[in-house]
C-alpha cells in the first residue's frame, strides 16, 4: 500500500515537474506564465501549447458526377486514364481507388513510382489513406511497362497482404488490376481474389 501511494506520490511529482516546464503556475489548469521573451515582445499568451485539432469532412458530389465500377472491365478504363500519355510504359506506379458502400468511387491516390520493373508499395500507407476517408472497398492497380500482364510472385503477395490487413478493419480489396498500353489483367476475373463485392 505504502509502496503503491509513493508512485502514485512520484506521479504527480512528474506531471506537476511537466507543467513547469510547460508554463502552467498548477495542476489546476492555470493558464501558463509569460515567458520573458512574451513579455518583451508584447506577446499575449492566452492558452497551454497548442495542440492541433483533427478535423475530417467530406463533400460528396452529386452521384451523377461519380464513377461506380461494377465490373473489371470499367476499374481499368478509369485507371489507365489516370495515366498521363506515354508514361504507362515509361516506369511501373501503383494506384488505389477508394470506393464506398455502392462501389462508387470516393477517390484515388498514386501511391508510389517505381522502375522499369517493380514498385515498392507500403501497406500501411494504403490502409492509413483507406481509413481515413472511410471507404470500405479498395481497387488496386499497377501497371507493366514491359506489356506483359502476367502477375508476378511479389505482385500476389502484396496483393494477399493487403487483403489480410485490410479485413480486420472491414475493407475489401474488391480486386487488382494490371495495366499495359495493350489491355488489362483482372485478379477478379481469374479468381485470385473473389469478385463478389463487384456490383
Amino acid at each position: 500500500m505504502q509502496q503503491e501511494e509513493n508512485l502514485n506520490q512520484q506521479v504527480r511529482e512528474e506531471i506537476k515537474k511537466l507543467k513547469e516546464e510547460l508554463g502552467y503556475k498548477s495542476l489546476s489548469g492555470d493558464k501558463p506564465d509569460k515567458t520573458p521573451e512574451a513579455e518583451n515582445e508584447g506577446e499575449k499568451i492566452t492558452e497551454g501549447p497548442h495542440i492541433p485539432q483533427m478535423k475530417l469532412s467530406y463533400n460528396r458530389p452529386p452521384l451523377t458526377d461519380m464513377v461506380q465500377i461494377d465490373r473489371s472491365e470499367v476499374a481499368a478504363k478509369y485507371l489507365k486514364a489516370l495515366f498521363e500519355p506515354g508514361s504507362i510504359d515509361l516506369q511501373e506506379r501503383f494506384i488505389v481507388l477508394f470506393l464506398n458502400r455502392a462501389n462508387y468511387v470516393l477517390g484515388y491516390q498514386t501511391l508510389a513510382f517505381g522502375g522499369l520493373t517493380s514498385v515498392v508499395v507500403d501497406v500501411r500507407l494504403i490502409l492509413a489513406s483507406a481509413i481515413k476517408c472511410l471507404c470500405t472497398s479498395l481497387i488496386l492497380c499497377h501497371n507493366h511497362p514491359s506489356g506483359n500482364l502476367k502477375p508476378s510472385t511479389g505482385d500476389r503477395l502484396v496483393t494477399d497482404q493487403l487483403r489480410n490487413a485490410a479485413k480486420y478493419h472491414e475493407i475489401s480489396v474488391v480486386d487488382h488490376i494490371i495495366l499495359t498500353s495493350e489491355g488489362y489483367f483482372s485478379m477478379a476475373d481469374e479468381g485470385i481474389i473473389n469478385a463478389e463485392y463487384y456490383v
